[in-house]
Formats: structure tokens, C-alpha cells, sequence
């Protein structure tokens, strides 16, 4: 019962990656566009979508810090994140990293 109480009052989205960092805690999350559009100005889900797979569009929040990436893989996909690094993207038509 307590932990359910918990996650009640545990903020979610962009918040709950603010609430990390306070905490010293880097995060990534897949978020809704309901949360992407409140905080970022990114092109809407239906328009990204019909874009040829493997495109992408990011915004940063300066102040929080926080990087939302919308990508198109099978569906339109919303991730936001206050990690930083470097990552091999593997291509399935290139057959390649």
C-alpha cells in the first residue's frame, strides 16, 4: 500500500527527470506528445509521421536541460532525456553502424 501511495505523488514526463537531477540522478523516458507539446516546440505526431524512417527532430529545454527527440522507426517515438553521450546507430539498409 505504501508504495502505491508513492507513485501517486511522484512527478512524471519532463518533471520526473527534473526530479532525478535534483537527486543527482540522469534519466531517460519515452514520453507522450501531450507532454512533448507543453514543453517543446516539436513538428506534430501526424505530420513526423509520414517522414521516411530514421528521421528525427530535437528540441532542448535550456533551462531544465532536458533533450526531446521525436523519431519515426515503426511508429513515432518520444523520448526525452538529461543523459549526454555518444551512441553507433545501426542501419539495417546500409548494413552498417
Amino acid at each position: 500500500m505504501e508504495l502505491s501511495l508513492k507513485r501517486l505523488v511522484l512527478p512524471y514526463g519532463i518533471s520526473l527527470l527534473k526530479y532525478l537531477k535534483e537527486r543527482n540522478y540522469d534519466g531517460t523516458e519515452t514520453i507522450q506528445e501531450n507532454c512533448v507539446l507543453k514543453y517543446c516546440p516539436l513538428t506534430r505526431k501526424k505530420v513526423v509521421a509520414k517522414k521516411e524512417r530514421g528521421t528525427y527532430e530535437s528540441a532542448l529545454d535550456r533551462h531544465s536541460r532536458v533533450l526531446v527527440v521525436d523519431w519515426v522507426d515503426n511508429a513515432v517515438v518520444a523520448v526525452a532525456s538529461k543523459h549526454v553521450g555518444n551512441v553507433k546507430r545501426y542501419s539495417q539498409a546500409a548494413k552498417f553502424l
